[in-house]
C-alpha cells in the first residue's frame, strides 16, 4: 500500500442500514488487495441518486488524517477506487462511481491527455445533448485550475486545437438548444444546408451553428424536407463532403436525430471490437467502451431496451454475448452488470 493509503481511517457505526453498501465498499478498498467482486456486485446496481448517497456516507465515516493534530477529512469514494484499482477495471469502477453527470464532466475534461480517442470522448460527452443534460454536466465539473468552470477549461484547452470542435463545444455549453416543443418552419434551414453543401453561399460554420441549436425532431423534419426538394440525403452527403472534424460532429448530431438507439448500439459495437483487439494499448481506446457503456447505464431501462434491440438486429447477437466474447475477467463481469 502507498503512503497515502496507510493513512485511511475506517470507522462506522454498527446500526447503519442505508449506508451498508458504503461500509462494505470501504472494507473492500481498505484491504491490501481490494475485493473486486464487491465492486462488481454493488456499483452497477445503484441508481444515480443512490450513488450520490453512498458517496456522501463514504465521506462521513471513511476519513484520512490531514495533520499531526489528528484532524481528518472525508474520503471521496470515486477517488479511493481510482487509487486502489488499476487498468480498465479500475477505470470503469471509477467512472461509474462518479455518477451520471460527473462522469460526462470527467470525459469532457480528459481529451487533453495524449490518447487517440480524446476528440471522440469530448464529442460524445457534450454534442447532441439536451439543455438539461448540459446544465447538469456543467454543474458537476470540478477543476480548481479553472475555478470549476467547464467553459473556461475547454476554451483554454482547445485554444490551439480544432477550431471547429472548439466552436461546437462553446455552442453546446451555452445550453440554447431548441426544445422539442418549439415548432418552427424548416424551410430556411433547408436553404442553409443547400447553400453550404452545393452552392457555396453559406459557410460550413454557419451550418454547424444552426444544427447545434436545433432539436432532434426539427433535424428529422429538415432532412425529410431536404430530400423531398433535392432528392438527396443531406446527412450522408454532408459527412462525405466534410470527412474531417466537422463531418465527425455532424455525423454524431445526425445519427442522434435519425435513430439515437441505433447510433449508440453501433458505437458500443465498434468500441467492443477495438477492445478485443488491443485492450492494453499504449493509447487506451478502451476508454471509449467504458464511456459508452456507463453512459448507457444511466439511461432509462426503456432506452436501454431499445439499444439492445438495435444491437441484436444489426449484428445478429446480443450486447451481452458480445461483451462475454470480447472482454474478460472482472472487467467483463462489470460490463455485464452495467
Amino acid at each position: 500500500m502507498g503512503e497515502g493509503e496507510r493513512q485511511i481511517v475506517f470507522s462506522a457505526p454498527d446500526d447503519l442500514d442505508p449506508e451498508e453498501d458504503a461500509i462494505v465498499l470501504a472494507k473492500s478498498l481498505s484491504q491490501i488487495t481490494p475485493d473486486t467482486k464487491i465492486l462488481v456486485d454493488i456499483l452497477p446496481r445503484l441508481s444515480h441518486a443512490q450513488m450520490m448517497q453512498i458517496r456522501t456516507e463514504y465521506k462521513r465515516f471513511v476519513r484520512v488524517k490531514i495533520n499531526d493534530e489528528g484532524d481528518t477529512r472525508g474520503v471521496n469514494l470515486a477517488k479511493h477506487i481510482k487509487l486502489r484499482c488499476t487498468d480498465e477495471f479500475g477505470k470503469i469502477c471509477y467512472v461509474t462511481a462518479l455518477g451520471c453527470w460527473e462522469s460526462d464532466a470527467y470525459w469532457a475534461n480528459t481529451p487533453f491527455q495524449p490518447t487517440s480517442c480524446r476528440n471522440e470522448l469530448l464529442i460524445e460527452a457534450l454534442i447532441a445533448r439536451s439543455n438539461y443534460e448540459i446544465e447538469n454536466i456543467i454543474a458537476a465539473f470540478r477543476n480548481k485550475q479553472y475555478s470549476n468552470s467547464l467553459a473556461k477549461c475547454l476554451d483554454h484547452e482547445l485554444e490551439n486545437g480544432s477550431q471547429i470542435l472548439r466552436r461546437a463545444v462553446v455552442l453546446a455549453l451555452e445550453g440554447k438548444r431548441q426544445e422539442a416543443s418549439d415548432e418552427r418552419p424548416v424551410g430556411d434551414d433547408v436553404d442553409i444546408c443547400r447553400g453550404a453543401l452545393h452552392d457555396g453561399t453559406v459557410k460550413s460554420t454557419t451550418l454547424l451553428d444552426m444544427l447545434m441549436t436545433r432539436s432532434e425532431s426539427h433535424i428529422r423534419k429538415l432532412l425529410k424536407e431536404y430530400e423531398t426538394r433535392f432528392n438527396e440525403h443531406f446527412a450522408k452527403a454532408a459527412v462525405k463532403k466534410w470527412p474531417d472534424m466537422l463531418g465527425e460532429i455532424l455525423a454524431h448530431i445526425f445519427n442522434a436525430a435519425i435513430n439515437r438507439p441505433a447510433r449508440d448500439a453501433i458505437l458500443i459495437h465498434h468500441s467492443l471490437e477495438e477492445f478485443s483487439h488491443e485492450p492494453t494499448a499504449k493509447e487506451p481506446r478502451y476508454e471509449l467502451l467504458i464511456s459508452r457503456l456507463v453512459r448507457l447505464h444511466w439511461e432509462s431501462p426503456r432506452y436501454m431496451h431499445y439499444v439492445k434491440n438495435e444491437y441484436q438486429h444489426k449484428f445478429g447477437h446480443s450486447i451481452m454475448e458480445a461483451i462475454k466474447n470480447m472482454t474478460k475477467d472482472d472487467f467483463c463481469s462489470f460490463c455485464l452488470a452495467l
